[in-house]
Parts: structure tokens; sequence; C-alpha cells
């Protein structure tokens, strides 16, 4: 396993409304799948990373720009905010390159990814979608 530590940008935290994306599909199995996947891979503060990517509204990334770029090949897409985010008691990691985020769960669980699951919107279709890349 790798550590994150050295993929994490320093910067300022993220106003509470900023906006949080995760590409589709979004159901609980992909997520807890993401999850487990992350926490094979890497690690935080010495322990496993389970953790689920988003990306996030911020700068000359806007939510069109972000759909029809970094999520051009994902139909659809969930929503939430940095505060929604916090106030579920998650950690929101920002890993690799802006706007990456990765959003920590406790653990790889089906109960931490249902935490997610509640903050997230319904889906909504992606009208940015292309096929491949």
């Amino acid at each position: 396993m790798e550590p994150i530590e050295p993929f994490l940008r320093v910067q300022e935290p993220p106003a509470s409304s900023v906006l949080v994306v995760r590409g589709g599909p979004i159901t609980s199995e992909k997520l807890l799948h993401a999850a487990r996947r992350e926490q094979a891979v890497y690690t935080w503060q010495g322990s496993p990373l389970a953790c689920v990517s988003a990306e996030a509204v911020m700068g000359e990334w806007t939510l069109e720009r972000l759909l029809s770029e970094r999520l051009a090949t994902r139909t659809t897409y969930a929503t939430t905010t940095v505060g929604e985010v916090l106030m579920a008691g998650l950690v929101l990691l920002p890993t690799f390159a802006e706007p990456h985020y990765d959003v920590v769960l406790e653990d790889a669980t089906a109960e931490q990814v249902a935490r997610l699951m509640s903050i997230l919107s319904e889906p909504i279709q992606n009208p940015y979608r292309r096929k491949g890349r």
C-alpha cells in the first residue's frame, strides 16, 4: 500500500457552500467497491484509506467544465456540498490535481457508504456525456 500524503495538496479548505460532484453510477454497491479498492491501495496517517473520489466546483472548474471534461464518460453524477460532507462527519482530502478530492470514510463498509449516500443528491443525467475518452 502507498501513503496518500505525498499526493495531498496544501490549500485552504473550500467554503462550506462549494459543490462536491461524484461521477456515476451512484449506487451503494459501486461506492462500496470504490472505497474498498482505494483502501487496498492507499494509507492515510498510517491506516488504510477508505475513500471515494469526487470533484469540487472551484476556481476555473465550473460544474459544466467538470461534467464535460473530467466526468465526460459518466452518464450520471450526484452532488452535495462541502458543508454537508463535514456535517456528516466525513473528511474531504485535497488529493492529486485540483479539483480532485477524496471523501474519507471511517472504513469501507455498507454503513459508511450509506452515510455518504444520505448526503448525495439523486443521480442526475450528465448532459455533456460522451463515449470513450
